[in-house]
C-alpha cells in the first residue's frame, strides 16, 4: 500500500475524523459497498455532529473487514502500519 495512504489516513484520524479515515482505506482498497456505507455515516455524524451507537457498530463492523481486506491484500506489515494509522 501507498504509505502516503497511510499518511493520509493517520492526519484525518489526528484530526478525530475516523470515519473519513476509513472512507480513504476503502477507497484505496476499491471497495465501493464499504465507501457507500461510510458516506451514510458520515452523513449522520455530520448531521448530529456525533456518531450514534448503531452507525458506531455498523462502521467499526466495515473497518474489520477493511482491516481484513489489507491483511489478506498487502500482509501483516502493511496491516500492522494501517492500525497504527486508525
Amino acid at each position: 500500500m501507498n504509505p502516503t495512504i497511510i499518511a493520509e489516513i493517520a492526519a484525518l484520524t489526528d484530526h478525530n475524523l475516523h470515519t473519513a479515515s476509513l472512507m480513504v482505506l476503502a477507497r484505496a482498497l476499491g471497495d465501493s459497498d464499504a465507501l457507500a456505507e461510510l458516506d451514510i455515516i458520515f452523513g449522520v455524524v455530520r448531521l448530529y455532529g456525533y456518531i450514534p451507537q448503531p452507525q458506531y457498530t455498523l462502521r467499526r463492523k466495515i473497518s474489520d473487514r477493511l482491516l481484513a481486506a489489507v491483511e489478506a491484500r498487502y500482509g501483516s506489515d502493511t496491516l500492522a502500519a494501517v492500525r497504527a494509522a486508525l
